[in-house]
Protein backbone atom coordinates (compact mmCIF):
# COMPACT_ATOMS: atom_id res chain seq x y z
CA UNK A 1 0.00 0.00 0.00
CA UNK A 2 1.43 3.39 -0.84
CA UNK A 3 1.89 6.10 1.78
CA UNK A 4 -0.94 8.28 0.47
CA UNK A 5 -3.50 5.47 0.57
CA UNK A 6 -2.34 4.47 4.04
CA UNK A 7 -2.51 8.12 5.13
CA UNK A 8 -6.12 8.28 3.96
CA UNK A 9 -6.90 5.06 5.81
CA UNK A 10 -5.36 6.41 9.03
CA UNK A 11 -7.34 9.64 8.58
CA UNK A 12 -10.57 7.62 8.30
CA UNK A 13 -9.52 5.65 11.37
CA UNK A 14 -8.82 8.88 13.27
CA UNK A 15 -12.25 10.30 12.44
CA UNK A 16 -13.91 7.05 13.54
CA UNK A 17 -11.96 7.04 16.80
CA UNK A 18 -12.85 10.69 17.44
CA UNK A 19 -16.55 9.85 17.02
CA UNK A 20 -16.12 6.93 19.43
CA UNK A 21 -14.34 9.15 21.96
CA UNK A 22 -17.13 11.72 21.77
CA UNK A 23 -19.90 9.16 22.26
CA UNK A 24 -18.05 7.45 25.13
CA UNK A 25 -17.44 10.78 26.87
CA UNK A 26 -21.11 11.67 26.45
CA UNK A 27 -22.09 8.35 28.07
CA UNK A 28 -19.64 8.94 30.93
CA UNK A 29 -21.18 12.34 31.61
CA UNK A 30 -24.55 10.66 32.25
CA UNK A 31 -23.19 8.37 34.97
CA UNK A 32 -23.03 9.24 38.65
CA UNK A 33 -19.55 10.61 39.37
CA UNK A 34 -17.16 7.97 40.70
CA UNK A 35 -19.63 5.10 40.12
CA UNK A 36 -18.36 1.85 38.62
CA UNK A 37 -19.79 2.67 35.15
CA UNK A 38 -18.26 6.15 35.37
CA UNK A 39 -14.79 4.71 36.07
CA UNK A 40 -15.12 2.08 33.34
CA UNK A 41 -16.09 4.72 30.80
CA UNK A 42 -13.34 7.04 32.03
CA UNK A 43 -10.82 4.24 31.42
CA UNK A 44 -12.21 3.78 27.90
CA UNK A 45 -12.01 7.53 27.24
CA UNK A 46 -8.35 7.46 28.27
CA UNK A 47 -7.66 4.42 26.06
CA UNK A 48 -9.40 6.06 23.10
CA UNK A 49 -7.38 9.23 23.64
CA UNK A 50 -4.17 7.19 23.49
CA UNK A 51 -5.35 5.53 20.26
CA UNK A 52 -6.04 8.97 18.78
CA UNK A 53 -2.55 10.14 19.68
CA UNK A 54 -1.01 6.99 18.14
CA UNK A 55 -2.98 7.40 14.91
CA UNK A 56 -1.97 11.07 14.70
CA UNK A 57 1.70 10.11 15.07
CA UNK A 58 1.33 7.51 12.30
CA UNK A 59 -0.30 10.13 10.08
CA UNK A 60 2.54 12.55 10.67
CA UNK A 61 5.13 9.94 9.69
CA UNK A 62 3.13 8.90 6.60
CA UNK A 63 2.67 12.52 5.59
CA UNK A 64 6.41 13.10 5.88
CA UNK A 65 7.10 10.00 3.76
CA UNK A 66 4.57 10.88 1.05
CA UNK A 67 5.69 12.78 -2.03
CA UNK A 68 4.05 16.16 -2.60
CA UNK A 69 1.08 16.14 -4.99
CA UNK A 70 -2.23 17.83 -5.74
CA UNK A 71 -4.20 14.90 -4.29
CA UNK A 72 -6.00 15.54 -0.99
CA UNK A 73 -6.75 12.91 1.65
CA UNK A 74 -10.46 13.39 0.92
CA UNK A 75 -9.81 12.30 -2.68
CA UNK A 76 -8.44 8.98 -1.42
CA UNK A 77 -10.64 8.51 1.62
CA UNK A 78 -13.28 5.79 1.82
CA UNK A 79 -15.52 8.29 3.59
CA UNK A 80 -14.97 10.99 0.92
Amino acid sequence: MNEKRELADRSDELLDELRYLKSTEELKRQQPISSQPFHELADEVAASSRRIFDIAQEQEALGDASPRSDVAIEDLSETG
